[in-house]
Protein backbone atom coordinates (compact mmCIF):
# COMPACT_ATOMS: atom_id res chain seq x y z
CA UNK A 1 0.00 0.00 0.00
CA UNK A 2 1.34 3.45 -0.93
CA UNK A 3 0.58 6.48 1.22
CA UNK A 4 -0.11 9.98 -0.08
CA UNK A 5 3.48 11.00 0.64
CA UNK A 6 4.90 8.06 -1.30
CA UNK A 7 5.76 5.65 1.50
CA UNK A 8 5.22 1.92 1.00
CA UNK A 9 3.38 0.22 3.87
CA UNK A 10 2.67 -3.39 4.73
CA UNK A 11 -0.67 -3.49 6.58
CA UNK A 12 -1.45 -7.20 6.93
CA UNK A 13 -0.22 -9.72 9.52
CA UNK A 14 3.39 -10.65 8.79
CA UNK A 15 4.23 -14.37 9.05
CA UNK A 16 1.32 -14.96 11.40
CA UNK A 17 2.58 -12.58 14.14
CA UNK A 18 -0.31 -10.34 15.33
CA UNK A 19 2.16 -7.72 16.57
CA UNK A 20 3.67 -7.22 13.11
CA UNK A 21 0.86 -5.44 11.32
CA UNK A 22 1.89 -1.97 10.19
CA UNK A 23 5.39 -1.78 8.74
CA UNK A 24 7.08 0.63 6.35
CA UNK A 25 9.24 -0.81 3.56
CA UNK A 26 12.70 0.77 3.67
CA UNK A 27 14.74 -1.28 1.20
CA UNK A 28 14.93 -4.38 -0.98
CA UNK A 29 18.13 -6.33 -1.64
CA UNK A 30 18.81 -9.38 -3.79
CA UNK A 31 21.33 -12.23 -3.60
CA UNK A 32 21.61 -14.30 -6.76
CA UNK A 33 21.80 -18.08 -6.49
CA UNK A 34 24.68 -17.86 -8.98
CA UNK A 35 26.76 -15.63 -6.70
CA UNK A 36 25.77 -15.72 -3.03
CA UNK A 37 28.58 -13.35 -2.07
CA UNK A 38 27.21 -10.38 -4.01
CA UNK A 39 24.35 -8.34 -2.57
CA UNK A 40 22.47 -6.13 -5.02
CA UNK A 41 20.33 -3.27 -3.76
CA UNK A 42 17.07 -3.20 -5.72
CA UNK A 43 15.09 -0.44 -4.06
CA UNK A 44 15.57 2.22 -1.34
CA UNK A 45 12.85 4.34 0.27
CA UNK A 46 13.15 8.02 -0.60
CA UNK A 47 15.69 7.31 -3.35
CA UNK A 48 14.18 4.86 -5.83
CA UNK A 49 11.49 6.28 -8.11
CA UNK A 50 10.06 3.03 -9.46
CA UNK A 51 7.50 1.08 -7.39
CA UNK A 52 8.98 -1.89 -5.50
CA UNK A 53 7.04 -4.49 -7.49
CA UNK A 54 8.64 -3.32 -10.73
CA UNK A 55 12.22 -3.99 -9.58
CA UNK A 56 11.78 -7.60 -8.50
CA UNK A 57 14.38 -9.84 -10.19
CA UNK A 58 13.57 -12.71 -12.51
CA UNK A 59 16.76 -14.68 -11.76
CA UNK A 60 16.87 -17.33 -9.04
CA UNK A 61 17.95 -16.10 -5.64
CA UNK A 62 16.61 -14.51 -2.47
CA UNK A 63 15.12 -11.08 -1.84
CA UNK A 64 15.44 -9.40 1.55
CA UNK A 65 13.01 -6.68 2.62
CA UNK A 66 13.93 -4.27 5.41
CA UNK A 67 10.84 -3.04 7.24
CA UNK A 68 10.46 -0.34 9.90
CA UNK A 69 7.91 -0.34 12.71
CA UNK A 70 5.95 2.81 13.67
CA UNK A 71 7.79 5.40 15.84
CA UNK A 72 5.70 4.59 18.93
CA UNK A 73 7.29 1.11 19.12
CA UNK A 74 10.42 2.79 20.50
CA UNK A 75 8.36 3.91 23.53
CA UNK A 76 6.13 0.97 24.40
CA UNK A 77 4.18 -2.09 23.37
CA UNK A 78 1.25 -0.03 22.07
CA UNK A 79 0.66 3.46 20.76
CA UNK A 80 -1.55 4.26 23.76
CA UNK A 81 0.73 3.24 26.64
CA UNK A 82 4.45 3.95 27.03
CA UNK A 83 6.87 1.69 28.86
CA UNK A 84 8.40 -1.75 28.34
CA UNK A 85 7.10 -3.23 31.57
CA UNK A 86 4.13 -5.56 31.98
CA UNK A 87 2.23 -7.04 34.92
CA UNK A 88 0.14 -10.23 34.98
CA UNK A 89 -2.37 -10.25 37.86
CA UNK A 90 -2.83 -13.99 37.59
CA UNK A 91 -4.29 -14.60 41.05
CA UNK A 92 -7.37 -12.36 40.84
CA UNK A 93 -10.47 -14.30 42.00
CA UNK A 94 -12.69 -13.31 39.07
CA UNK A 95 -10.30 -13.49 36.13
CA UNK A 96 -6.62 -12.77 35.50
CA UNK A 97 -5.73 -9.25 34.40
CA UNK A 98 -2.87 -8.29 32.10
CA UNK A 99 -1.67 -4.71 31.81
CA UNK A 100 1.40 -2.98 30.40
CA UNK A 101 3.19 0.33 30.29
CA UNK A 102 1.70 3.31 32.09
CA UNK A 103 -1.71 1.59 32.00
CA UNK A 104 -0.44 -0.41 34.99
CA UNK A 105 -0.79 2.66 37.19
CA UNK A 106 -4.50 3.02 36.44
CA UNK A 107 -5.10 -0.70 36.92
CA UNK A 108 -3.41 -0.66 40.32
CA UNK A 109 -5.45 2.31 41.47
CA UNK A 110 -8.59 0.30 40.66
CA UNK A 111 -7.59 -3.22 41.70
CA UNK A 112 -4.91 -2.79 44.38
CA UNK A 113 -5.61 0.38 46.38
CA UNK A 114 -3.64 0.61 49.59
CA UNK A 115 -1.40 -2.37 48.80
CA UNK A 116 2.28 -1.86 49.53
CA UNK A 117 5.44 -3.98 49.33
CA UNK A 118 6.69 -5.42 52.63
CA UNK A 119 9.63 -7.74 51.89
CA UNK A 120 12.03 -8.17 48.98
CA UNK A 121 14.05 -11.27 48.11
CA UNK A 122 16.70 -11.85 45.43
CA UNK A 123 17.02 -15.38 44.06
CA UNK A 124 19.02 -17.04 41.29
CA UNK A 125 18.82 -20.33 39.39
CA UNK A 126 19.96 -22.06 36.24
CA UNK A 127 17.39 -22.99 33.60
CA UNK A 128 16.45 -26.64 33.09
CA UNK A 129 17.56 -27.60 29.57
CA UNK A 130 16.08 -31.08 29.27
CA UNK A 131 19.50 -32.39 28.24
CA UNK A 132 23.00 -32.64 29.73
CA UNK A 133 24.36 -29.20 30.61
CA UNK A 134 27.32 -27.74 28.76
CA UNK A 135 29.99 -25.51 30.27
CA UNK A 136 28.08 -22.30 29.49
CA UNK A 137 24.85 -23.76 30.87
CA UNK A 138 26.53 -24.50 34.21
CA UNK A 139 27.80 -20.90 34.40
CA UNK A 140 24.57 -19.18 33.34
CA UNK A 141 22.29 -18.11 36.19
CA UNK A 142 19.07 -16.15 35.96
CA UNK A 143 18.37 -13.71 38.81
CA UNK A 144 15.01 -12.24 39.74
CA UNK A 145 13.11 -10.55 42.56
CA UNK A 146 10.30 -11.87 44.74
CA UNK A 147 8.12 -9.21 46.40
CA UNK A 148 5.77 -9.80 49.31
CA UNK A 149 2.75 -7.53 49.76
CA UNK A 150 0.82 -6.10 52.69
CA UNK A 151 -2.33 -8.06 51.81
CA UNK A 152 -0.47 -11.35 52.37
CA UNK A 153 -2.46 -13.08 49.62
CA UNK A 154 0.23 -13.64 46.98
CA UNK A 155 3.72 -12.59 45.92
CA UNK A 156 5.11 -11.20 42.66
CA UNK A 157 8.13 -12.28 40.65
CA UNK A 158 9.85 -9.37 38.89
CA UNK A 159 12.56 -10.01 36.29
CA UNK A 160 14.37 -8.36 33.42
CA UNK A 161 14.60 -10.43 30.23
CA UNK A 162 14.61 -10.16 26.45
CA UNK A 163 11.92 -8.02 24.81
CA UNK A 164 8.83 -9.94 23.64
CA UNK A 165 10.26 -13.15 25.08
CA UNK A 166 6.86 -14.30 26.39
CA UNK A 167 4.80 -13.33 23.33
CA UNK A 168 7.44 -14.81 21.05
CA UNK A 169 7.31 -18.12 22.96
CA UNK A 170 3.52 -18.52 23.06
CA UNK A 171 3.05 -17.23 26.61
CA UNK A 172 5.16 -19.88 28.33
CA UNK A 173 6.34 -18.61 31.71
CA UNK A 174 8.10 -20.53 34.48
CA UNK A 175 5.97 -18.66 37.01
CA UNK A 176 2.68 -20.09 35.78
CA UNK A 177 1.54 -23.64 36.58
CA UNK A 178 -0.01 -24.06 33.12
CA UNK A 179 3.20 -23.26 31.25
CA UNK A 180 3.06 -26.42 29.11
CA UNK A 181 -0.62 -26.20 28.13
CA UNK A 182 -1.50 -25.48 24.50
CA UNK A 183 -2.73 -21.98 25.33
CA UNK A 184 -1.47 -20.83 28.75
CA UNK A 185 -3.59 -18.23 30.52
CA UNK A 186 -0.80 -15.70 30.12
CA UNK A 187 -0.81 -16.21 26.35
CA UNK A 188 -4.59 -15.76 26.26
CA UNK A 189 -4.25 -12.51 28.20
CA UNK A 190 -1.57 -10.96 25.97
CA UNK A 191 -2.84 -8.22 23.64
CA UNK A 192 -2.10 -8.86 19.93
CA UNK A 193 0.49 -6.06 19.86
CA UNK A 194 2.68 -8.13 22.19
CA UNK A 195 2.66 -11.36 20.19
CA UNK A 196 5.72 -11.04 17.95
CA UNK A 197 9.28 -12.41 17.73
CA UNK A 198 11.56 -11.70 20.67
CA UNK A 199 14.43 -9.20 20.43
CA UNK A 200 17.61 -10.51 22.00
CA UNK A 201 19.35 -7.13 22.05
CA UNK A 202 16.53 -5.29 23.86
CA UNK A 203 15.00 -5.79 27.31
CA UNK A 204 11.69 -5.67 29.12
CA UNK A 205 10.64 -6.07 32.76
CA UNK A 206 8.06 -8.77 33.53
CA UNK A 207 5.95 -8.92 36.68
CA UNK A 208 4.00 -12.10 37.39
CA UNK A 209 1.83 -12.61 40.46
CA UNK A 210 2.32 -16.09 41.90
CA UNK A 211 -0.06 -17.93 44.28
CA UNK A 212 2.35 -18.12 47.21
CA UNK A 213 2.21 -15.96 50.32
CA UNK A 214 5.72 -16.24 51.75
CA UNK A 215 9.30 -16.94 50.74
CA UNK A 216 9.04 -20.47 52.13
CA UNK A 217 5.99 -21.20 49.99
CA UNK A 218 7.87 -19.86 46.97
CA UNK A 219 10.82 -22.11 47.77
CA UNK A 220 8.39 -25.03 47.77
CA UNK A 221 7.22 -24.00 44.29
CA UNK A 222 10.83 -23.89 43.08
CA UNK A 223 11.48 -27.31 44.64
CA UNK A 224 8.42 -28.74 42.89
CA UNK A 225 9.92 -27.87 39.50
CA UNK A 226 13.61 -28.46 40.27
CA UNK A 227 15.43 -30.84 37.94
CA UNK A 228 17.18 -30.61 34.60
CA UNK A 229 14.76 -33.00 32.90
CA UNK A 230 10.98 -32.47 32.44
CA UNK A 231 8.94 -31.41 34.31
CA UNK A 232 11.87 -29.54 35.82
CA UNK A 233 12.23 -25.80 35.21
CA UNK A 234 14.95 -24.80 37.66
CA UNK A 235 18.42 -26.05 38.56
CA UNK A 236 20.55 -25.11 41.59
CA UNK A 237 18.34 -22.36 43.02
CA UNK A 238 19.83 -19.92 45.55
CA UNK A 239 18.14 -17.35 47.81
CA UNK A 240 21.05 -15.19 48.98
CA UNK A 241 19.34 -11.90 49.92
CA UNK A 242 16.20 -10.93 51.84
CA UNK A 243 15.18 -7.66 53.46
CA UNK A 244 12.22 -5.51 54.46
CA UNK A 245 11.29 -2.98 51.77
CA UNK A 246 12.57 0.28 53.25
CA UNK A 247 11.28 2.67 50.60
CA UNK A 248 9.00 5.37 52.03
CA UNK A 249 6.89 5.28 48.85
CA UNK A 250 6.32 1.55 48.31
CA UNK A 251 2.75 1.12 47.05
CA UNK A 252 2.20 -1.22 44.14
CA UNK A 253 1.80 1.79 41.86
CA UNK A 254 5.06 3.23 43.21
CA UNK A 255 6.85 -0.03 42.39
CA UNK A 256 5.40 0.02 38.86
CA UNK A 257 6.55 3.61 38.36
CA UNK A 258 10.10 2.77 39.49
CA UNK A 259 10.19 -0.09 36.96
CA UNK A 260 8.91 2.14 34.16
CA UNK A 261 11.59 4.71 34.99
CA UNK A 262 14.31 2.04 34.97
CA UNK A 263 13.32 0.75 31.54
CA UNK A 264 12.69 4.22 30.15
CA UNK A 265 16.33 5.21 30.50
CA UNK A 266 17.92 2.10 29.00
CA UNK A 267 16.33 -0.48 26.68
CA UNK A 268 19.41 -2.66 26.13
CA UNK A 269 19.83 -6.33 26.98
CA UNK A 270 23.38 -7.72 27.04
CA UNK A 271 24.68 -10.97 28.50
CA UNK A 272 27.55 -9.33 30.39
CA UNK A 273 26.31 -5.95 31.63
CA UNK A 274 22.65 -5.06 31.13
CA UNK A 275 21.08 -8.35 32.16
CA UNK A 276 18.77 -10.04 34.65
CA UNK A 277 21.44 -10.18 37.36
CA UNK A 278 22.25 -6.47 37.11
CA UNK A 279 18.56 -5.54 37.36
CA UNK A 280 17.96 -7.84 40.33
CA UNK A 281 20.96 -6.40 42.17
CA UNK A 282 19.89 -2.84 41.38
CA UNK A 283 16.30 -3.40 42.50
CA UNK A 284 17.21 -5.22 45.70
CA UNK A 285 19.71 -2.52 46.70
CA UNK A 286 17.14 0.18 45.90
CA UNK A 287 14.18 -1.43 47.69
CA UNK A 288 16.16 -2.61 50.71
CA UNK A 289 18.29 0.52 51.07
CA UNK A 290 21.48 -1.55 51.08
CA UNK A 291 25.01 -0.79 49.90
CA UNK A 292 27.49 -3.33 48.58
CA UNK A 293 24.94 -5.43 46.66
CA UNK A 294 26.37 -7.06 43.54
CA UNK A 295 25.40 -9.60 40.89
CA UNK A 296 25.18 -13.31 41.68
CA UNK A 297 27.83 -14.71 39.32
CA UNK A 298 31.38 -13.98 40.49
CA UNK A 299 32.77 -13.66 36.95
CA UNK A 300 30.23 -10.90 36.18
CA UNK A 301 30.91 -8.92 39.35
CA UNK A 302 33.88 -6.96 37.91
CA UNK A 303 31.61 -5.78 35.08
CA UNK A 304 28.72 -4.66 37.31
CA UNK A 305 28.10 -0.99 37.98
CA UNK A 306 25.14 -0.17 40.28
CA UNK A 307 22.50 1.96 38.57
CA UNK A 308 19.85 2.30 41.26
CA UNK A 309 19.38 5.95 40.30
CA UNK A 310 17.48 4.86 37.18
CA UNK A 311 14.46 3.93 39.31
CA UNK A 312 13.97 7.50 40.52
CA UNK A 313 13.95 9.85 37.57
CA UNK A 314 11.40 10.56 34.87
CA UNK A 315 12.95 9.37 31.58
CA UNK A 316 10.81 11.82 29.61
CA UNK A 317 12.72 14.72 31.19
CA UNK A 318 15.98 13.57 29.61
CA UNK A 319 15.69 15.23 26.21
CA UNK A 320 19.01 14.16 24.72
CA UNK A 321 20.40 10.62 24.31
CA UNK A 322 22.85 9.63 27.03
CA UNK A 323 24.99 6.53 27.58
CA UNK A 324 22.00 5.15 29.49
CA UNK A 325 19.71 5.34 26.45
CA UNK A 326 19.47 3.44 23.19
CA UNK A 327 19.14 5.71 20.12
CA UNK A 328 15.94 5.15 18.14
Amino acid sequence: MQTADGRQLFSGVLNGWPGLTCLELRSLTFVSAANIYKVERLWTAGVSQAPPASVMPTAKGSVRATLRAPPWTAKGYSAEHAGFVWWFFSTRPAAPLFTHGDAMLTAMAEHAPGVHATNVHLFSHRYARGKPEGTKDRLTYHSAILLEWSHGEHCTVIELATLHGIGGRHGKSNWQEDKLSDRPRLYQALPPCMVLPFRGELAEIRCCDVPVRTLNEFKAYIAKYTGNMPPGRFVDAHFPLSSPVRLFHRSQADIARYLLNYMGRDRRYTEKVRNCQAFAADFFAFAAGKKGITVFSSFLQPLYTPRTHLFLYDPELYANPTPDMVPT
